[in-house]
């Protein structure tokens, strides 16, 4: 347990709901908060840890040197992995909590009674015959990359062209913009992609052999449903994905019990409205701070 009551909240770009509600719930542990105005050694020093509401570049920065500098950690909250959260009325939706960095799934091994609650179902490997890879754009400055428009598509146009020496004429690649950001063109050595209309995950997924991504939470829906998936080596899915770094004649694919360990941890780093109020999130996470 830690001695230090008070935590260091510097605010963040995040939906204010969700950002008071985790206050709440940091106040209801008996914690004070301490908003961050200036340098101050003594202040960081006196604090348990921090809190960020929203994750881009200039808060991982002050995050980073936080942990680096005082060696404190930073609780940082943003969108869920499943069954997201749609805005302050819904208190049904999942917000994750993320610890130094957005998009984070506690390594502690968790129990299955939060994911069940999900109602959603993990299949077997569901390989298509078509051999198609579906290629996933991400929107530009996202609090879980941090990237610009033109580093995703040289990444995804990058790993095209290593996926394609691996496994020549092998695969078709069909690329899938992010819904919200779809002035997006890949930069590849090879022509011959062909545009997918801007649709539902789950239609897309009803065509694809595997899913190429950085790190969208669609290599997340993949997982569940039983479909292969390749991506950045820094994607908290990464253990259970293909990196073009590690690439085998064919692409592996977890095990059930693999994903369904993955599921129940993921399952405990994504809280409601009402359990971020009640800090039900910091039970799971002491024992890391």
């Amino acid at each position: 347990m830690l001695q230090k009551n008070k935590v260091l909240f510097f605010g963040g770009d995040g939906h204010k709901f969700r950002v008071q509600a985790v206050l709440k719930g940091l106040q209801k542990k008996g914690y004070a908060i301490v908003t961050y105005e200036r340098e101050s050694s003594k202040l960081f020093e006196s604090c348990a840890f921090a809190f960020c509401g929203g994750y881009r570049s200039r808060s991982k920065k002050f995050s980073d040197y936080l942990l680096q500098k005082y060696g404190l950690h930073t609780i940082i909250t943003d969108l869920g992995y499943i069954k997201r959260s749609n805005g302050p009325r819904d208190r049904q939706g999942y917000n994750q909590i993320s610890l130094n960095a957005c998009g984070w799934v506690n390594p502690l091994p968790k129990p299955q009674d939060r994911f069940d609650a999900l109602g959603v179902q993990l299949l077997e490997s569901n390989y298509k015959d078509n051999k198609t890879i579906l290629v996933c754009g991400q929107v530009p400055g996202d609090g879980q990359h941090n990237l610009g428009v033109k580093e995703i598509e040289t990444y995804l146009g990058s790993e095209i062209d290593k996926l394609r020496e691996k496994y020549p004429n092998k695969y078709r690649y069909v690329f899938r913009p992010h819904p919200l950001f779809t002035n997006m063109t890949l930069r590849t050595k090879v022509d011959g992609f062909q545009l997918s209309t801007i649709i539902p995950s789950h239609q897309a997924f009803s065509e694809a052999h595997a899913v190429l991504t950085y790190n969208s939470t669609i290599g997340v829906e993949a997982l569940a449903k039983g479909i292969p998936v390749i991506c950045h080596k820094d994607a908290h899915f990464a253990p259970l994905a293909n990196t073009t770094s590690d690439l085998q004649e064919e692409l592996y694919f977890p095990s059930l019990e693999q994903r369904q360990d993955y599921f129940n941890r993921l399952s405990y780093s994504q809280w409601t409205i009402k359990e971020l109020e009640e800090g039900l999130f910091l039970d799971h996470m002491l024992d890391l701070l």
